[in-house]
């Protein structure tokens, strides 16, 4: 997918995503592990709060289950869709918060996705806002480079929170240290 493309479907509707979401294609651990992508929330209040843009990034380390991957996120400049994504404090050296459990998920009309469950990871402060957060995460075209998440709160039954996007960034070797 080119820019353009990620740009294009950063603009749909909710409805449209929600198709996209519907046929989109299960993604493997090994398709994510070891990689950083570029995010982008679509809907409305990180874009009134001013942070649409993330990096998340997926690993596996020492600790993680077989069967199993983890990950973070990390704060992006807000600097537009079409700037370049750079981590904060520095690129280098980013900020690593919001730490999930990565598994594989059957989805209620039985189709496949990964499940980002934030309250299943031991790095998560107990009281953590990022506890109450599971995404689900599939593939737009069949594409390990372009990704669709439907986030949620679990606030006992899963509230709908957004869409967002990922796109492939590049390699890393963070292992969870």
């Amino acid at each position: 997918m080119s820019e353009r493309d990620f740009i294009e479907l950063s603009r749909l509707r909710r409805r449209e995503h929600e198709e996209l979401f519907r046929s989109g294609a299960p993604v493997s651990l090994e398709e994510v592990a070891g990689f950083e992508f570029c995010g982008w929330n679509c809907s409305l209040v990180p874009k009134l709060g001013g942070f649409q843009k993330f990096i998340k990034g997926f690993y596996r380390g020492p600790e993680t289950p077989a069967g199993e991957a983890e990950g973070y996120n990390s704060p992006a400049i807000q600097n537009g869709i079409d700037g370049e994504w750079l981590g904060l404090p520095a690129d280098d050296a980013p900020t690593r918060f919001g730490f999930y459990t990565v598994t594989p998920f059957r989805r209620a009309d039985g189709s496949k996705a990964l499940l980002l469950d934030y309250g299943a990871h031991r790095r998560n402060p107990r009281m953590d806002f990022w506890r109450l957060v599971r995404d689900l995460l599939v593939k737009i075209d069949n594409n390990p480079d372009l990704l669709l998440g439907r986030a949620h709160l679990n606030l006992g039954a899963w509230l709908f929170v957004g869409f967002f996007l990922l796109k492939r960034r590049r390699p890393h070797a963070y292992t969870g240290g």
